[in-house]
């Protein structure tokens, strides 16, 4: 899932063809569905700045609760994939064989972009536990536990402690 309509002509010229665009508009429980026909999984590919980043957490969010696997490339910072396509198709190719589960996604770009242990803290409890808790399968929730755990060298419990903090909204429980 791109987000604009260039991306996926990029895309598609290079060999993706099973890319569609947002096109500006909002990712809604219909379009999901509509995916989910054809794939439980869904990788997003979304531009490199703060808003595509923002995007990916809202998007992702809404394909967990829907009981999709999510995936998130990772684009160089401040790229979309349109010009990173033009640039080095094979880079791109690269990029999205990398692709990987979105909390993991997260986890790794919050890491490079927060150098403070404390803030990086605070952000993986704003951004990361909405999206665990979105995830349907306990046992998966449990893998991510522990991976967030051994990225961050918090305890696991603490983690699933504060997945109970999260609001009811943001939750499969």
């Amino acid at each position: 899932l791109m987000e604009g309509q260039m991306d996926v002509i990029h895309a598609h010229q290079t060999g993706f063809t099973n890319t569609v665009a947002l096109s500006g508009t909002a990712l809604t429980d219909e379009h999901l569905s509509l995916i989910k026909r054809y794939s439980e999984n869904l990788m997003l590919c979304l531009d490199g700045d703060r808003a595509g980043l923002a995007a990916t957490q809202k998007h992702a969010l809404a394909a967990l609760r829907a009981g999709m696997r999510v995936k998130a490339v990772r684009l160089p910072k401040g790229q979309d994939p349109a010009d990173l396509i033009s640039e080095d198709a094979k880079e791109f190719g690269k990029r999205v064989a990398d692709a990987e589960p979105v909390i993991e996604f997260f986890l790794a770009v919050l890491a490079e972009g927060e150098p403070d242990s404390h803030r990086l803290v605070l952000a993986i409890e704003k951004i990361v536990l909405p999206l665990l808790a979105a995830v349907k399968s306990p046992m998966e929730r449990d893998h991510f536990v522990g991976v967030i755990a051994r990225a961050t060298g918090l305890n696991p419990e603490s983690i699933r402690a504060g997945l109970r903090t999260v609001p009811q909204d943001d939750r499969n429980d």
